[in-house]
């Protein structure tokens, strides 16, 4: 039996508690005014870039045959159709407005719908279609060449967006949603196989520098995304800085950092395969907490991540115990 990666299990609970950061603590965004507290929003930053290293790190370097892979598709389409259709039902039942139940289903892909957060899993769906081709390239020798020329071209990418942001008011998030902002999203894939493969040579980091160093870069981050959001990509969401160099290089020092953590903690690998249900629900349960405590505060709104954390885990242990059901939460 392969031995259980602890310290993944540990990215997966911190990349999901971010995430739940990123929606709940919001009040200042869409009016794009930094209000008290929203820098706790900007700390959820490398929820997704985590999210996406940790799929690669765990999907690269593997005997991955097109089977793995469609079933796999398959189970992303089964996850979107059964939610999406639950939620369809539960909306015609109490009266509410529907549309076309095609759409309310597989809009999620697209950011509409009951759950816009699915973006990810299409992308995901994207990335595990092409995961022979990067198979292949993970065997080569030229690996770290590409992950090199996808660095460079997200930060190439980066730049250009600032540019037209300041000449043509071009704001990436009103023109391209997150699902297809693929070379994103294959960066931080290819930087998780890339950290895989290369495991043995960055193990030997001095720990107390790096976590000094690790600790000293979100700092940074936070505050240049607080300082130099609106201003100089036009929208105050933290998706705008995906490609930023500062947050691809504190991406990197997070994921090395927490591998340098080494527990057998059982708590953290049962709470990681959990992780996949809080993704799915967390959203939906927010939604009611947030009617419940209309809190206008963001420092205040950190009572509806705890909430919403403890929830949406204990929604996904319980589905997690029911047979057939349980399939729902996984990917």
């Amino acid at each position: 039996m392969k031995k259980r990666i602890v310290w993944i299990d540990f990215i997966k609970i911190i990349a999901c508690l971010l995430v739940v950061v990123l929606h709940s603590i919001t009040i200042g965004l869409s009016e794009h005014t930094y209000t008290n507290g929203l820098w706790i929003y900007y700390l959820g930053v490398f929820a997704i870039p985590l999210f996406f290293m940790t799929n690669g790190y765990l999907q690269l370097g593997k005997v991955n045959q097109y089977r793995y892979v469609f079933q796999k598709v398959f189970r992303i389409m089964i996850i979107v159709l059964f939610w999406g259709g639950l939620l369809y039902l539960v909306k015609w039942v109490i009266g509410d407005t529907v549309t076309n139940p095609f759409y309310e289903i597989f809009a999620s892909f697209l950011q509409k719908g009951g759950f816009p957060h699915f973006w990810f899993l299409g992308s995901i769906l994207i990335i595990d279609l092409l995961l022979p081709l990067f198979q292949k390239l993970y065997q080569q020798q030229s690996f770290s060449f590409w992950v090199y020329f996808m660095m460079v071209l997200c930060v190439i990418l980066d730049i250009l967006f600032l540019i037209l942001y300041h000449n043509y008011q071009f704001v990436l998030k009103n023109h391209i949603i997150q699902t297809f902002r693929l070379w994103t999203w294959f960066l931080y894939f290819l930087l998780g196989g890339y950290l895989r493969k290369n495991y043995d040579k960055v193990s030997n980091l001095d720990k107390k520098k790096l976590f000094s160093l690790t600790l000293f870069m979100i700092v940074c981050s936070v505050l240049y995304q607080c300082f130099f959001a609106y201003q100089n990509y036009g929208t105050m969401y933290c998706e705008a800085f995906y490609d930023s160099p500062i947050i691809i290089f504190t991406s990197i020092l997070i994921f090395l950092s927490i591998s340098k953590l080494v527990s057998n903690y059982k708590l953290f690998q049962h709470l990681s395969d959990l992780t996949m249900g809080v993704y799915i629900v967390h959203y939906s349960i927010l939604r009611v907490v947030c009617k419940i405590l209309p809190f206008l505060n963001n420092y205040l709104r950190v009572i509806h991540v705890i909430i919403v954390l403890i929830l949406s885990f204990l929604v996904s242990y319980v589905i997690s115990k029911i047979p057939k059901l349980n399939q729902m939460i996984k990917v």
